[in-house]
């Protein structure tokens, strides 16, 4: 995330959300991928926090 978060420097704000899979999605072996929990999610959010001024958790 500290990576991504330095790419989007400058940028306002930033909301990070689950993945959840969907039919849709062309690559089926994503289907099978763990969601990440809510802790990791508020995580990815802290460390976005030290580049952008706003970010939120959406959750879906």
């Amino acid at each position: 995330m500290g990576k991504i978060a330095s790419w989007l420097k400058g940028a306002k704000r930033l909301y990070v959300q689950e993945f959840k899979p969907t039919a849709a999605i062309q690559d089926k072996n994503i289907l099978y991928k763990k969601p990440i929990s809510a802790e990791e999610l508020e995580g990815y959010k802290t460390i976005a926090k030290k580049s952008i001024p706003r970010v939120n958790v959406r959750w879906t």
